[in-house]
């Protein structure tokens, strides 16, 4: 290698408000927007058919290796074939590197101080032609604060390109590295790969086989190693990956090249999706393509990662649709308390408006998105809701008086027929007890609201017969002369041969 310098109670399940456009019932989570957006599998590598995932202008295949064809030195034992270039290779047409028999490239990422002029261009092309990228750096680090920097340094470049082969650490420079002692070796190689391990990328050691021997502290490193030997095969037992020329040759690059051979199916061990952390900013890489201005789900929960590849955190206003993700960037769903009152969010993680069918139950959210409580009018219809923001239907006392509402939970007027009997509820909605003066007619509604209906009863001093539709009438004197037994406290219905009678409801309605 080259050097490169509200607790919500259920309650009996409702019709739901009729006619009412806003009405929504919950449902399973189809994702964000209808379900557009990425999401993780949960499969750890990602191998099998080839499939290109692009972000820009990079794209990585996920097609697994062993398909490497020896052509030459038989009986290596590889199970694919790469380069490693650098600024030295210039120009690469990497079209033809991948009809060549390569199947993945080692990146360098620093030449001279400063980042690999040529990087950015082989990333992006050897993405595009389907190959399979890894990054190195050639150290200049004496301490394990400069080793931090220059895998810092690494961070940065490759954050934005779809690296799915281990991060390098290439220990060879006899000037800088090379004075330090062995252990001392080791402990930069380790502040390197910790860093690059700690931020999710898989760390890796180039070295040669005589830095190997004596120049680093082996019983103290645990990564892989990348070994350097030419001309002849490796000694080193606990090679992953063997550089074994720098004098090679294949099509679309000019002049000589490293040839590199693989012994660790990499496609297996380096998740295609998944988090990473890089200078404390969070990035998502889907088939390891960082993910930008797209929803994604990391096979627990949804995202939406912004322009600059980070999670988006507070209200997320998209297409019209309203959003809201918690500190850590997921998505929340269900009914959450915020900005002055309770929310509910859909499946899909949109703000509800209007109604909503919640575990039973109907809600209804103003158009801030505010869950409301108390009386509400919309539709044409009134509706209440009690405290936990359910609507109710049936029975209910509010303010000392009673209202019906019905299935629907719209509040009701005039005439209704409950359990068999009938009642009266006045314009605003309150059920009326006592006498009731209506088309003519006087009907009598007692105490529970209860329409009299089919019996002969005492009031106010005179004897009246309800009429199977409530009508009331005066009985007179003699036409009760034959006995009924009248009722002595002036209210109740008289008792004796006169049976009471099923309602047959108020007249007209």
């Amino acid at each position: 290698m080259l050097a490169a310098a509200l607790c919500f109670q259920p309650m009996t399940a409702l019709a739901g408000p009729a006619g009412d456009s806003s009405l929504t019932s919950s449902s399973s989570n189809a994702g964000p927007g209808g379900g557009s957006g990425s999401s993780n599998s949960g499969s750890t590598g990602s191998s099998g058919g080839s499939t290109s995932v692009s972000n820009g202008s990079v794209s990585a295949v996920t097609s697994g290796l062993g398909v490497y064809r020896v052509t030459e030195n038989e009986g290596i034992g590889a199970i694919a074939r790469g380069v490693d270039v650098s600024y030295w290779q210039q120009n690469v047409n990497w079209s033809q590197v991948a009809s060549d028999n390569v199947q993945f490239a080692m990146l360098a990422t620093r030449f001279r101080g400063n980042v690999d002029p040529f990087f950015a261009m082989n990333a992006a092309n050897a993405s595009q032609a389907g190959l399979r990228l890894g990054a190195y750096i050639y150290s200049y680090a004496t301490s394990v604060e400069m080793a931090q920097q220059e895998a810092d340094f690494v961070l940065n470049l490759i954050k934005d390109y779809p690296i799915s082969f281990p991060v390098v650490f290439d220990a060879e420079d006899a000037n800088t590295l090379g004075t330090l002692t062995q252990s001392q070796v080791s402990d930069v190689i380790n502040a390197f790969c910790k860093r690059i391990q700690d931020a999710g990328y898989y760390p890796m050691v180039y070295a040669n086989e005589y830095w190997i021997a004596n120049k680093i502290d082996m019983s103290k490193i645990s990564y892989d190693i990348w070994v350097a030997k030419y001309q002849q095969k490796y000694t080193y037992s606990k090679t992953s990956m063997w550089q074994a020329s720098n004098t090679g040759s294949v099509k679309g690059v000019n002049g000589n090249v490293d040839i590199d051979y693989l012994y660790k199916d990499y496609t297996q061990i380096i998740p295609g999706n998944t988090w990473r952390t890089i200078a404390g900013n969070r990035y998502y890489y889907q088939n390891h393509v960082m993910q930008k201005a797209a929803w994604i789900n990391d096979g627990q929960n949804w995202y939406y990662m912004n322009a600059a590849g980070n999670p988006s955190t507070g209200w997320l206003e998209l297409s019209g649709k309203k959003y809201y993700l918690e500190a850590d960037g997921h998505m929340i769903t269900g009914w959450k308390t915020l900005d002055g009152g309770w929310r509910y969010f859909d499946a899909s993680g949109e703000q509800a408006t209007g109604w909503r069918a919640v575990d039973g139950s109907w809600y209804f959210m103003a158009d801030n998105g505010l869950m409301q409580t108390g009386w509400l009018e919309t539709g044409g219809k009134k509706y209440y809701l009690n405290a936990s923001g359910a609507m109710q239907a049936g029975w209910q006392n509010l303010g000392g008086s009673w209202y019906y509402f019905d299935g629907s939970g719209a509040m009701t007027t005039g005439w209704q027929a409950v359990g068999g009997k009938w009642y009266y509820m006045n314009e605003s909605g309150v059920m009326r007890t006592g006498w009731l003066d209506l088309g003519g007619k006087k009907y009598y509604l007692d105490a529970s609201g209860a329409m009299y209906a089919g019996i002969t009863f005492e009031m106010d001093g005179n004897t009246w017969q309800a009429a199977a539709d409530g009508s009331c009438t005066v009985v007179l004197p003699e036409e009760n002369a034959a006995g009924n037994g009248g009722s002595t406290d002036g209210q109740t219905p008289i008792t004796g041969s006169q049976s009471p009678v099923q309602p047959s409801g108020p007249a007209g309605v």
